[in-house]
């Protein structure tokens, strides 16, 4: 019997970018850092991978970008960096900032360092 469920992504057709293949000791933190996708771009686009981003395996594929989808700019948080600052940094609002990355919480509750 199979026990474990496993996420399989096909290549979209939309797909800007190439598909990565998950490694062994991926994250989804590691992967959004070393090729800058943002952490809420990567789950946007590949919607099988679950919130807590722990049903990832090595061999799987996922698209890293998608036509419409995908952040031109994007910012990896620093030691000691918040909303308030990387906002400011990038020149836009912290509602902007929010918008365009809720998974920061309403409050901007979840900076991490490391995050894209």
């Amino acid at each position: 019997f199979n026990l474990v469920s496993t996420v399989t992504a096909s290549n979209p057709p939309d797909c800007d970018r190439p598909l990565y293949e998950v490694q062994s000791g991926d994250t989804c933190d590691s992967i959004c850092s070393n090729h800058l996708v943002s952490n809420y771009q990567l789950r946007l686009v590949n919607p099988e991978i679950n919130e807590a981003c722990n049903n990832i395996f090595p061999g799987e594929k996922f698209c890293l970008g998608r036509k419409g989808q995908d952040c031109t700019d994007v910012h990896k948080v620093g030691p000691g960096e918040n909303c308030w600052k990387i906002a400011h940094d990038a020149g836009i609002s912290i509602e902007l900032l929010v918008k365009n990355n809720p998974n920061l919480g309403e409050d901007c509750q979840f900076v991490r360092p490391k995050e894209v």
